[in-house]
């Protein structure tokens, strides 16, 4: 029952990690007997995440998406932190006299470009981060570097 369970686990893992490694895991598997099983099971459900993760590049997905979402969070935050001092500040609002306080469209207008300007910066940066990524960056695989007599 669990040997077709870790079978299918294995068929889940990308292609080259399959090929080099797939049946070097199932003879381990085959090897243990009993309740060691179980702790094999779980570590290649955990394999399986870290290489689409780490492998595929969606880490930088992730990155990104946070990155923006901390942006968001902050502008949003400091936005209502805006509107309440406004509120408080501003006879208009409050109901007191009008001496000498900039009209409350104004301010609340200003505050809410701020605001979209952060956010929209977020969306720029995730978007500039995936498309343009961290290909590569100099990173010449050591073949190449062999071949090329640059490995002195």
């Amino acid at each position: 029952m669990i040997r077709p369970l870790y079978k299918w686990l294995i068929l889940l893992h990308p292609p080259q990690f399959r090929r080099k490694f797939g049946e070097q895991m199932l003879c381990i598997f085959d090897e243990t007997g009993g309740n060691a099983q179980i702790p094999l099971l779980l570590d290649s459900l955990m394999s399986v995440m870290r290489q689409w993760i780490l492998r595929s590049g969606a880490w930088k997905w992730m990155v990104a998406l946070a990155g923006a979402l901390m942006q968001t969070t902050l502008a949003t935050l400091g936005f209502l932190q805006c509107m309440r001092r406004m509120v408080h500040a501003n006879p208009i609002l409050t109901g007191g006299p009008a001496e000498g306080s900039p009209p409350a469209g104004m301010l609340l207008l200003l505050q809410a470009g701020i605001a979209t300007a952060v956010i929209m910066s977020g969306m720029v940066l995730a978007v500039s981060i995936n498309h343009f990524g961290f290909r590569g960056l100099g990173r010449t695989p050591l073949r190449k570097q062999i071949k090329s007599g640059r490995n002195r």
